[in-house]
């Protein structure tokens, strides 16, 4: 070639996945984790973040079953915090959408358009168990006390 680069200096190494080989589940060992996974994601408005229950209990099939090597869950990164999604904010955003196409546009979905604000679709928070309840304060209690 003209600029001195050839076929074997442009090939690129492949480099291993970190955690190793995963193989397909040919026998279809953990259908019931993938099924419970999809049900979760239709019953949650295909919310990923709402069904990490599931990917957990999926991982753990495919390591119980030596579809993958075993590696403690925590190491996966997916996090043991709640997510709680913010279903207003969409349910706002559909209305001024609405009142756009009725040409009433508010001064609020104006500066959405022009200054095309991200807002998440929701936040973490901590995981409490049924024995503990949020007092208005946002503090956890026992409700034995």
């Amino acid at each position: 070639m003209a600029n001195g680069v050839t076929a074997n200096s442009m090939r690129v190494n492949a480099k291993a996945p970190d955690l190793g080989a995963f193989p397909l589940d040919h026998y279809r060992e953990c259908k019931g984790e993938i099924e419970d996974y999809y049900r979760c994601l239709k019953s949650n408005e295909y919310v990923a973040p709402m069904c990490r229950d599931s990917v957990r209990a999926y991982l753990q099939c495919r390591m119980d079953r030596g579809l993958m090597k075993p590696a403690d869950i925590e190491g996966f990164g997916i996090p043991v915090t709640e997510f709680v999604p913010m279903r207003q904010h969409r349910e706002d955003l559909r209305q001024q959408w609405l009142r756009q196409k009725m040409n009433q546009v508010t001064a609020v979905w104006e500066n959405y358009r022009r200054d095309d604000l991200h807002v998440p679709d929701g936040y973490e928070r901590e995981k409490h168990d049924a024995s503990t309840v949020t007092s208005q304060s946002g503090e956890l209690k026992n409700k034995q006390e």
